[in-house]
Order: structure tokens, then C-alpha cells, then sequence
């Protein structure tokens, strides 16, 4: 997986077949000589007086460090795959790194360039749903001579506290309390459950800078040039890499491509509002 080599173990076979869905294309028959061990104990169950079962804490380890200690299946799963993916983003250099969500309508692509924010992954969902086809949750990789983005062949982790808009997550996992302060989780979700496709390489045609302020109205605003230009350059994550090519590349994009600023004040609203302005659907 983009040059990362990666094996698996697991307390529990259950596990590996939930997690095999997602990772069977990244495959090897022959394991290579040096890799990053990951590890899950899945816990043991305990029967109470009573016959109340309480599942046991699970553990995710990187070699010997501990990444994950919780009780949800689903949560770790999540966490796996960001840890794999994370790996695997650090070693991907042949592509300008944008930091962001994209999705392909019709014959164009529209990236979204953004400071992190847990919520993007959840409108990439939602655009995925509607139609579009997929690029990327959180980083969209860009060909820095073609201006084209290439899709990712990985699941879309979303935020816990967004799953009430997909079905496919509610239908398998709960949300738990949490004390104040303590994030989230991640939750899987591929890209075949939302009825959609990963996109094949697309040139970028539209820009759109997403600011998340709940309870405001959802909606495009213009955007000035040299405000663009410095959102771009701030979320290329490989610039140390690309150096001048990155600002061409962010310069060209802004000459050939549309941008306006949305903003964000729900999810769905958002999705909406992209589909409807830019591809002339609902």
C-alpha cells in the first residue's frame, strides 16, 4: 500500500473478516522482509451472575505501541484502517497531497481544500450518496503535471457523531456517552455502501473552500484570488516535497477552475448546495 508494508494479527478471526472488505485489493502473497506488525486483542468476554455478558476492552498496538483501548469493534476497525492510511500517506509522494475532500461530477472534478476538520468525510459521504463519484474524505492526490485528481481505493472514516446520516453505519454501530473533551471515534465506510464508485483521474474544474459554522445559512460565497491562492498552498501537505511546482500547480488551478467559499452550516445542506449549483441536481 503505497509503499508501506503492513501485516496483520488478530486474538479474534472476527475481526480479520470485518477488516477484509476493505483491505483484499492492497493483498500480497509473499510477505516482505521487514514490515509494521499490527495487532488486535480483542478482549474476553465475561459472563456475570446472571448470565449478563459484558464485552471485553480491546487493544490495537503499532509494533508495541498501543493506539486504541475501547470496547467498540467498529471503533477500532476505524482506527486500524486511519492508522494504515496514515502510513501509507506519509510514503505518497508521487502525487501533490491536498488536504481536503473531492468528488467528481459529471466530467469534472471539485475539490475542497480545508483546514482539518472532522466533519469532511461525512460531506464527501454525502456527495458520494447523491451521485457523485469518489476522490477522496480527507486528502485528494493531485498530479502535479496533468492537474488531475486520482481517487483512493480506501473507505471513507467517518466521525462518530455523524453517523446518524448514513444507514449503513447506524445499522451496525451505537454511539456511546462520552465524557466532555473526548473526541469521537472513526467509523469505516466504503465507498460501495453509499451506492457510489471511486473516480477515475479527472481534471479539477471547480474549487470550493468550505468554512464549518453551524447554525449559519448554507451557502457559496465568491472568493478573492490571493485568498484562494493561500488556502491551497496551506493545504498541500507535501509541499516540503514539491516546493515550487506546488504553487505552479496551485496557480494553474486557479486559472482553469471555478472557486467560491462555502459555507457549512450543516452537512446535508452543504451536499445539497454543491449538487444543486454546480451539477444542477437536488
Amino acid at each position: 500500500m503505497d509503499a508501506v508494508n503492513i501485516g496483520i494479527r488478530s486474538t479474534d478471526a472476527v475481526f480479520l473478516e470485518r477488516l477484509r472488505p476493505y483491505l483484499t485489493r492492497f493483498a500480497v502473497e509473499n510477505a516482505p522482509e521487514r514490515y509494521v506488525m499490527l495487532s488486535a486483542d480483542c478482549g474476553t468476554a465475561k459472563t456475570l451472575v446472571g448470565g449478563k455478558t459484558l464485552r471485553g476492552r480491546a487493544t490495537l498496538y503499532v509494533n508495541e505501541l498501543v493506539v486504541y483501548r475501547g470496547f467498540g469493534v467498529e471503533e477500532m476497525i476505524g482506527r486500524f484502517l486511519s492508522v494504515i492510511r496514515d502510513m501509507s500517506n506519509d510514503e505518497s509522494n508521487e502525487f501533490i497531497r491536498v488536504r481536503g475532500a473531492g468528488v467528481v461530477l459529471g466530467e469534472e472534478a471539485v475539490v475542497l481544500p480545508s483546514l482539518p476538520d472532522r466533519h469532511l468525510p461525512a460531506l464527501s459521504g454525502l456527495l458520494v450518496e447523491a451521485g457523485a463519484r469518489y476522490l477522496g474524505d480527507e486528502i485528494v492526490n493531485v498530479d502535479p503535471v496533468t492537474a488531475k485528481a486520482y481517487g483512493r481505493h480506501f473507505p471513507l472514516l467517518v466521525d462518530a457523531s455523524d453517523t446518524a446520516l448514513f444507514p449503513a453505519l447506524g445499522a451496525r454501530y451505537t454511539p456511546r456517552r462520552r465524557a466532555a473533551g473526548v473526541p469521537a471515534r472513526r467509523l469505516a465506510l466504503a465507498v460501495e455502501e453509499l451506492g457510489g464508485a471511486v473516480a477515475s483521474p479527472t481534471e479539477i474544474r471547480r474549487l470550493v473552500f468550505p468554512s464549518f459554522e453551524p447554525g449559519r445559512p448554507t451557502e457559496l460565497q465568491p472568493i478573492a484570488r490571493a485568498e484562494a491562492m493561500f488556502a491551497i498552498a496551506g493545504a498541500v501537505l507535501n509541499m516540503h516535497v514539491w516546493g515550487e511546482r506546488a504553487l505552479i500547480l496551485a496557480n494553474r488551478l486557479l486559472a482553469s477552475a471555478t472557486a467560491a467559499r462555502l459555507i457549512v452550516g450543516s452537512l446535508p445542506d452543504a451536499a445539497s448546495t454543491i449538487m444543486h449549483e454546480m451539477h444542477g441536481t437536488n
